[in-house]
């Protein structure tokens, strides 16, 4: 496996963290980026075929499938 701090994907996140702060767009470490990513991005970083955890949502989301 392929050590993930090193994914094109995480270095794309990194920049685009400093340009916000940079840029006055988002205060230091306060908000959430988010990145849509397809599982054959990871698949050299992480075994996707097990999770590493599972949380209960306490409730039925499965029309969200």
């Amino acid at each position: 496996m392929k050590n993930i701090l090193n994914a094109p994907f995480v270095e794309e996140m990194k920049k685009t963290a400093a340009n916000m702060y940079r840029l006055g767009w988002d205060e230091r470490n306060g908000g959430n980026i988010s990145l849509m990513l397809e599982e054959e991005q990871l698949s050299d970083y992480l075994d996707t075929s097990k999770p590493l955890r599972r949380i209960p949502l306490g409730f039925d989301a499965s029309e969200l499938k």
